[in-house]
């Protein structure tokens, strides 16, 4: 669809927003139908189907958080989020206390590949997680580790 033949239509507009975003929105609704087909352990781990029957080329949704819903389902979205949100609000919040410019820089990091894992492939679960996996949860827990460390000598 190009602007200049825009409908504000329901169905134009959809169109319209999933060309935008690569056809992500299209990816994203079929791992959403995926996950409800399956909603308490999912679709299995790394089983990508329902997406590559949207778009043969890829195997995955794109985004970790619908990725992890579609794979795992409930049993597994809840833990990880719980997970992932707890330790990025506790490292947030004690970022003060991390005062060395390599420590600084790993929370960038963190927040960078968080970020990236939302609208890529690459991401830091599933099947090309490899090297930003890695980086994510080691800086993640080192972060983690160092919070509770200057936590507890302030103390």
């Amino acid at each position: 669809t190009h602007a200049g033949t825009f409908k504000a239509s329901s169905s134009s507009s959809e169109e319209f927003i999933n060309s935008f975003s690569s056809g992500r929105l299209g990816i994203w609704k079929a791992a959403i139908s995926g996950f409800l087909q399956y909603p308490i352990f999912g679709q299995g781990w790394l089983n990508g189907d329902v997406v590559n029957a949207v778009m043969s080329s890829i195997t995955n949704a794109h985004n970790a958080f619908v990725n992890v819903l579609l794979w795992t389902g409930a049993a597994g979205f809840i833990p990880f989020c719980i997970y992932l949100f707890e330790g990025l609000k506790k490292v947030w919040n004690n970022r003060k206390y991390l005062k060395d410019p390599s420590e600084q820089w790993l929370i960038i990091l963190v927040i960078c590949i968080f970020w990236g894992s939302m609208l890529s492939s690459v991401a830091f679960v599933g099947d090309d997680s490899h090297l930003p996996g890695i980086l994510f949860f080691l800086a993640l827990g080192y972060l983690y580790y160092l919070n509770c460390h200057v936590g507890k000598q302030d103390q």
